[in-house]
């Protein structure tokens, strides 16, 4: 995500700042057992008051040493033109990555990743707070497209036991509050669905749930590739509700291409789709 400041000194950044941008809009579908988590994105960001075009080659998805999934929505990435005296560059998977490496262990197991998902909450929390602190209205425009949300990440990976262990952290703006960014952490054990949404899912939601005739035609006439292997059903599926929410136009937030990765419980990462420009890991 690109975000740009117009101005030549900080003084003058915190009165007039016409050209900021932040980038907003995801759609991330993931599905976990026992023995696998699958995680599919798009790659849209939008620039929150501009007339830009959108940005649809952004990175939402990452494994991190093999053993952690991460993927977020929301502000994903930001990167000043100009100086912004205590407003630093950060970008989510990026801070995912340094997070993991401060608390390095052979094996991720849920004590573990609990605290890589609370190091990265505190560093994100940081972030944001420099930001507000210049911009305000910028970070209360983006917090009003989602909800009350800057940003969300999903962490997940394998104890010793190889028990999937999955965590969400949330990234939220209350202005009412003394310290207006704050972040909490909870652990993820079911989804309401057979698959999980996160973002501008609506559509998404509608075809899991099965009740409008759409959503019966799509659950009765849809099969994988056959020269898929099986265990890719679920990752491809919620690539394919990805594919007919960009298909259907009627969620602008949500477009570009998607990447879809798969990391199971025998330590084994499989891209199903991944962007040239995006890391694999």
């Amino acid at each position: 995500m690109k975000r740009s400041f117009c101005g030549f000194a900080l003084s003058l950044l915190l009165f007039s700042m016409p050209n900021a941008e932040v980038q907003s809009g995801t759609l991330i579908v993931f599905y976990f057992s026992k023995d696998q988590i699958a995680v599919a994105a798009d790659s849209r960001g939008l620039f929150i008051g501009t007339d830009r075009p959108p940005d649809d080659t952004q990175c939402k998805v990452a494994t991190i040493n093999g053993q952690v999934l991460f993927a977020s929505s929301g502000g994903t990435e930001f990167n000043p033109r100009y100086s912004l005296g205590p407003v630093r560059s950060w970008d989510n998977i990026a801070e995912a990555r340094r997070s993991y490496e401060g608390i390095y262990s052979n094996t991720v197991g849920e004590h573990t990743l609990r605290m890589v998902a609370d190091a990265w909450g505190t560093t994100m929390v940081s972030n944001w707070q420099s930001l507000y602190f210049v911009n305000k209205r910028l970070v209360q425009q983006t917090a009003e497209r989602q909800n009350g949300y800057l940003t969300q990440a999903l962490w997940g990976g394998f104890d010793t036991a190889k028990s999937v262990t999955l965590f969400l952290t949330e990234i939220a703006l209350d202005d009412a509050s003394i310290k207006p960014i704050s972040y909490r952490i909870r652990r993820i054990n079911s989804c309401p669905h057979e698959l999980c949404i996160l973002g501008r899912g609506e559509l998404a939601k509608e075809l899991l749930l099965g009740a409008t005739d759409r959503a019966k035609a799509e659950i009765a006439n849809w099969k994988p590739s056959p020269s898929y292997d099986p265990k890719f059903r679920e990752l491809l599926r919620a690539v394919r509700l990805i594919d007919l929410t960009i298909a259907s136009g009627d969620e602008r937030t949500v477009g570009g291409e998607i990447d879809a990765v798969q990391l199971s419980s025998d330590g084994s990462v499989l891209w199903l789709a991944r962007k040239n420009n995006c890391q694999a890991d």
